[in-house]
Parts: structure tokens; C-alpha cells; sequence
């Protein structure tokens, strides 16, 4: 499909903006420390944040305490996180060619998975969590499937020029970003189908291409996938069709410089509704995914090059490695001495009742849905800050809390 001059050029041009693939080119020696990687765990109640020269660390999103600093990776660059799907372990891929899984409890490395030949950029679990995928950023890099009980590797083979690894929230689909150029949908109960996104490049000539997929992002129910591009172009696919949705403009920026308005972060809100996006230049976007129109955009100053923007699972939480956020941007919290900022970029009654409907029980998202009605948000943040677990998750109770009280602080 690509010719080695093309393979070549999507090698470098990602390597230049700091989104993976040669590793080698990036070092804890040649860089200052910062923040390369942030993912909310599944319930959106801890924030793993991995840094250029090696550490992890577990932080607490409402209270801004770090919970456990993770260590034993040699002073590399973290490239990878994924949590597994209760929460409890955090596997991370390295500069130093390993790949770890951490009790996030203990701060303890489980297991340690040795043998590939080059910096390992990707990881992902499987649907159960007794497998981890990883892949190296070689030249030539390799896809290796480990046992991880065993810590035995049950199979090994060539991935060709492989990008994001992520598995859908149902758990039943894992998406691979494949050399910029395309996206791959393996489904367990289809094992001899599988579904390729095209993306939106276009091969020009024999050895180049114009734009290539370096960010992908799953649905809440698992239906839809958003992909993010280089040149800040965003698309959304109908997975059961297979059909392309929309496609939207994540950044206007008229820098040339490779890579300065590539989408950095994608993520949607608690119902699917609405779509986000947050580009390498700042620019923050909404947009609607029934009706593919623009709802709101946001200009966020001094982001950190290659760090990527996570939302968290409701929506209403965007984590970002930034310097310093505009006063007019509503923030819920500082990390890391304020290397990362959350905040609430788009504050809306309509995401206050997405949130609502998918996370409280029956009769309260009743109770809560009539003072959202009646316009008391005061009553709102009051009557959330009371429930108890057993009545809504702590993350969804958080989330609706920074929304309104968001909400409330607008002029």
C-alpha cells in the first residue's frame, strides 16, 4: 500500500509533533520533563499522567492529591497508558522497550513484559483483561500478544507502521490506527471480518500523502468512531454501516509548520450528542452528531506540544497539559503543580441532562431533571452533592458538578 519514500515521511512527520512511532528521536536526554500522556481511568475518578523522562503518576481529579507515583520505567519516554476495565491496573509502554502492569492500589509493577527491539508505543487490553497487546516503533515494528498471567507471549508478528490502540467501552472491539492511513475494527464475534475506516487521505502521488489519521476516539455505546487527522480534519464513521457521518474542521490554523493544528485530543459527551476536539494550536470544538453542525469553539493558549487533551467519561471534564488557562475558561482543578488543568470547556443545561440520563438511577434524574427545568442550578449542585454512590458514581456527580457550577459563574 505505501512505498518506503511514503512510510518514511509519516515516520518523520509524527515523530516531529511528539505523537509517537520513532522513539528514538525523542529521549529524556534531549527534552526537558513534561506531561506526554493523560488518561482518565473508566469511571473518571483517577487520572494516570505520564511524563517525557519516565514517571507515572495517579492523581485524584477533584481533590488535585496524587494517589501513587509509578517509577520503575528507566528515565524514558512514557508514550502509552490504558487502564484495564475495572480500574485496578494501568499498563504503560516505555522509551526503555518495555511494557508494565501497575496495581494502581500499591503503586507496585505486576508484571514486567521484555523483548521488544525498539521503544514500545502502544498497548491495549483485550475484552476480559488476561491479554495485553503492545507494539514497538521500530522501522519495522512488531505486534506482540501476551499472556499476562503467564507473562508468556502467544503470539508475535510484523504490525507495519501501527498508531493508536483502542479498545471500544462495550469492551467487544478494539480500533487500530494503521500507518496514519487507515483504521482497522477488530470485533471478537466477527473474527473473519474486519472493518476498515479509509480515512481522509489522499495519495497523491506514489510516495506522499496528504494528510494522515493520528487520533481515534470510540462512542459511548460503541456505534460510532471519531478519527482526528494532522492538518486538524475530524471525521465521524457509522461502524454498523460503515458509512462516513460527517466531517468537521478541528483547526484553522495557518501555521505550516507540520503538525501545528493536528488534532491533539477527541472525545464525546455523555449521551454521544455532541462531539469534541482539541488541536495542537489550542482551538477547542463542539459539534452536534445528529444535526453535524458547529455548537461552540474555544482558544486555549500554551498547550504542550504532543500531550494529548482527555476527556472524561461523561463528557463533562477535559484534562490538558497546559501552561495556564484564560480566567474566562471555567476550571475545576490544577495538577501536578499545574502542569495539568481541568476544565470545563462547553458548561450546558443540554450536557447537564446527557449526563444525568446516563448515569443517575430513575428517580434521580426525575428529581434533578425538574430543577434543571425550572432553571435552579444552585438546587441542582446542592441536591447532586447529597446523593449518596449507591445513588449515582462519584465520577458522573463530579462531572455534574463542574458543569454547573460552570454554568452558574458565566457572565
Amino acid at each position: 500500500m505505501h512505498t518506503k519514500h511514503g512510510i518514511a515521511w509519516i515516520i518523520c512527520v509524527i515523530v516531529s509533533i511528539g505523537l509517537t512511532f520513532t522513539p528514538s528521536k525523542m529521549t529524556a536526554q534531549s527534552e526537558p520533563d513534561r506531561v506526554n500522556r493523560i488518561v482518565w481511568s473508566p469511571d473518571s475518578t483517577r487520572i494516570a499522567i505520564g511524563y517525557l523522562h519516565g514517571l507515572i503518576r495517579i492523581t485524584d481529579p477533584t481533590t488535585g492529591q496524587i494517589l501513587q507515583t509509578l517509577s520503575d520505567h528507566q528515565p524514558e519516554v512514557i508514550y502509552t497508558l490504558a487502564w484495564s476495565q475495572d480500574g485496578t491496573k494501568l499498563a504503560s509502554g516505555s522509551g526503555d522497550k518495555t511494557a508494565r502492569i501497575w496495581d494502581v492500589a500499591t503503586g507496585k509493577a505486576l508484571k514486567i513484559f521484555s523483548g521488544h527491539t525498539d521503544a514500545v508505543t502502544q498497548v491495549a487490553w483485550n475484552e476480559n483483561d488476561s491479554q495485553l497487546l503492545t507494539i514497538d516503533g521500530g522501522e519495522t515494528p512488531t505486534w506482540r500478544t501476551w499472556d499476562i498471567a503467564t507473562s508468556r507471549v502467544l503470539e508475535t508478528y510484523g504490525a507495519g507502521i501501527t498508531g493508536m490502540l483502542i479498545r471500544s467501552p462495550d469492551g467487544a472491539k478494539l480500533a487500530i490506527n494503521r500507518g496514519g492511513t487507515f483504521v482497522e475494527i477488530q470485533e471478537k464475534s466477527k473474527p473473519n471480518h474486519t472493518l476498515v475506516i479509509p480515512g481522509v487521505v489522499d495519495k497523491t502521488s506514489a510516495s506522499t500523502f496528504n494528510d494522515i489519521l493520528i487520533r481515534i476516539a470510540w462512542s459511548p455505546d460503541s456505534h460510532q468512531i471519531a478519527a482526528g487527522t494532522l492538518k486538524g480534519g475530524v471525521q465521524l464513521w457509522d461502524i454498523a454501516t460503515e458509512k462516513l457521518l460527517a466531517s468537521f474542521q478541528g483547526s484553522d490554523s495557518k501555521d505550516s509548520t507540520p503538525g501545528a493544528g493536528a488534532i491533539s485530543g477527541l472525545g464525546f459527551n455523555a449521551d454521544g450528542s455532541e462531539l469534541f476536539s482539541i488541536s495542537a494550536d489550542g482551538t477547542v470544538h463542539s459539534w452536534n452528531t445528529s444535526s453535524k453542525q458547529s455548537l461552540a469553539t474555544l482558544q486555549i493558549k500554551g498547550i504542550t506540544p504532543g500531550a494529548e487533551g482527555s476527556w472524561s467519561i461523561y463528557g463533562g471534564r477535559l484534562a490538558i497539559a497546559v501552561n495556564a488557562v484564560d480566567s474566562k475558561i471555567a476550571q475545576v482543578q490544577k495538577l501536578e503543580n499545574g502542569a495539568v488543568h481541568i476544565i470545563v470547556p462547553f458548561p450546558s443545561t443540554e450536557n447537564l441532562q446527557a449526563i444525568t440520563t446516563r448515569c443517575a438511577r430513575p428517580a434521580v434524574q426525575q428529581t434533578l431533571t425538574a430543577k434543571l427545568d425550572a432553571k435552579q442550578l444552585p438546587a441542582f449542585t446542592s441536591a447532586v452533592k447529597a446523593l449518596t454512590s449507591d445513588q449515582i458514581p462519584p465520577a458522573c456527580a463530579a462531572d455534574l458538578i463542574a458543569v454547573a457550577e460552570a454554568l452558574q459563574s458565566k457572565p
